[in-house]
């Protein structure tokens, strides 16, 4: 994949993915996320997208995919509702969450694509530096949900 969202592009390979993704996966069990457990995912298309929507799997949780166009009510509901323990969102989608206190504290929030870190919340870059590449997946079966998709 061709990554243009930093300040030069760059190539990933599926092993760039399969290491980032298991660093997202052993972080988002650093913040208390467990088999089951959902994660909203708010982010656009590009290497962060993927590797948090491959991270969440990983260790069994159930990703919440919200567009980046929604309104804040329509992202309130869907995390209150979703009952999410942490969110993934760019820094866009940030903006509109960020006034709504009840939102803001029921997550743990990481924040991509962002140059500066924001009060409360981590960086995605943070996170993943910060984390072992090493994780043994979580043991899925067929039936076990991986998304709830909310529909307008």
């Amino acid at each position: 994949m061709l990554d243009l969202t930093g300040p030069e592009p760059r190539w990933l390979s599926f092993a760039d993915f399969g290491t980032a993704s298991r660093r997202l996966g052993n972080a988002l069990r650093g913040l208390g996320v467990t088999f089951g457990d959902r994660v909203v995912i708010g982010l656009p298309q590009g290497p962060a997208a993927g590797t948090a929507h491959l991270g969440v799997y990983r260790i069994g949780a159930i990703a919440v995919p919200i567009s980046i166009v929604h309104g804040s009510d329509a992202i309130a509901h869907r995390v209150s509702d979703s009952q999410a323990r942490v969110g993934i969102v760019d820094a866009d989608l940030w903006a509109r969450i960020a006034d709504n206190p009840g939102i803001r504290k029921q997550c743990r929030w990481i924040i991509a694509n962002s140059r500066d870190k924001v009060a409360d919340t981590l960086r995605f870059d943070d996170v993943l530096a910060a984390a072992s590449a090493t994780l043994d997946p979580a043991p899925v079966v067929a039936e076990t949900p991986a998304m709830i998709i909310y529909t307008s």
